[in-house]
């Protein structure tokens, strides 16, 4: 029996299912630049590869996702790991930098946007330096919790984070001290060189 229920959730047999559209036109280019060169974002950077490596084919009566799939699941992109643990740490440094400067300002909604920004980057790093592919925007936490290598109490420190209010002090200390363990994981036991950058 097929159904379709709360959110965006679509049930075939009663087992949930996600349908993808993907524009196949990009794919390959994508995957061999992860492997050759290394994707870089601000967040979501391999979602999609996410999307084509766990995604189960309607049809494909060529085998091309299959072939990408196998390449994707046999190992993560190395090039892509080590663009991300060399750009991510610098760029959280300065969104925090903007955070505070936001809150000492009074601007709550720039605040709140540079909080947004640091959780999309943070979770790009986060899934990278665990060499797994970014899952997109749903469920963090529980993806998260499956990344042998992350910060102390992770999960409830994000869910801590994600209810204060924009103008909390304790915002930028709560979410520095996120960034600043996970930016120490990757230096210490990523096998890239990442500068320091002032939390």
């Amino acid at each position: 029996m097929t159904s379709w229920g709360l959110e965006d959730w679509f049930a075939v047999g009663g087992r949930p299912v996600e349908l993808v559209y993907v524009a196949w036109g990009d794919v390959p280019a994508e995957v061999e630049w992860a492997y050759r060169r290394g994707l870089t974002g601000e967040g979501f950077t391999t979602a999609r590869l996410y999307n084509v490596a766990r995604g189960r084919a309607l049809h494909d009566p060529a085998g091309l996702l299959g072939a990408v799939q196998e390449r994707l699941n046999r190992a993560y992109p190395e090039a892509t790991r080590a663009a991300l643990l060399r750009r991510q740490p610098a760029l959280l440094a300065v969104y925090l930098k903007q955070l505070r400067v936001a809150q000492g300002r009074g601007d709550l909604l720039f605040a709140q946007h540079r909080r947004y920004t640091l959780q999309m980057v943070f979770f790009d790093l986060l899934f990278a330096f665990n060499r797994q592919y970014h899952p997109g925007e749903k469920r963090l936490l529980a993806h998260a919790a499956r990344c042998p290598r992350r910060p102390i109490d992770c999960e409830a420190r994000w869910a801590r984070v994600a209810r204060l209010p924009a103008d909390d002090p304790a915002l930028a200390g709560e979410l520095g001290g996120l960034v600043g363990e996970l930016c120490d994981l990757a230096r210490r036991h990523g096998g890239v060189a990442i500068p320091d950058a002032p939390l």
